[in-house]
């Protein structure tokens, strides 16, 4: 490799890096700042439901994961079309700031079913963002894919909180 090479990589490792620990800051402090989880304790739970410890370990790699796949998709120069990249961005944040929302609904506020809705908007988002990613480097949408997954057991769960309660 070449020493511009090496930059533009050092560069990129900085930028991934960034992101991921943006969002994961983000995440932390949405849910800190903004909450109650003892609420979590005295809803009855639906059949699945993991301990309360899991949250914070699930959602602390996916922010990881997010943000390292919009800092990568962020610093992508390959072949690609640019609209996918910059709808890529744009889904992905929204679903993001949507994202955060969720945990002063649910917890700070106890809107159990706006929370129900945030998710679906967080999944739809995240979904276009996955296409659009996918057009650009497939393996930073693979990486979207366990959010997806949690998106929808997280879906399960509200909506069965919500039955149960």
């Amino acid at each position: 490799m070449n020493s511009i090479t090496e930059r533009k990589n050092d560069s990129n490792i900085r930028y991934i890096t960034l992101f991921a620990l943006s969002f994961l800051l983000l995440g932390f402090y949405s849910a800190v700042l903004t909450g109650d989880a003892t609420l979590y304790g005295m809803l009855n739970s639906p059949p699945l439901s993991p301990p309360p410890i899991v949250f914070g370990i699930v959602w602390s790699v996916l922010y990881l994961i997010i943000g390292g796949v919009t800092g990568a998709v962020f610093t992508f120069d390959g072949e690609y079309n640019k609209s996918n990249r910059e709808n890529a961005l744009w889904f992905i944040c929204l679903g993001f700031l949507f994202n955060l929302l969720w945990y002063p609904l649910y917890f700070g506020r106890g809107q159990l079913f706006a929370a129900l809705v945030d998710i679906v908007i967080i999944f739809i988002l995240t979904l276009e963002a996955y296409y659009n990613i996918k057009r650009i480097k497939k393996v930073y949408a693979y990486l979207l894919i366990p959010y997806l997954a949690w998106l929808l057991f997280a879906f399960y769960l509200n909506l069965g909180t919500i039955v149960l309660n």
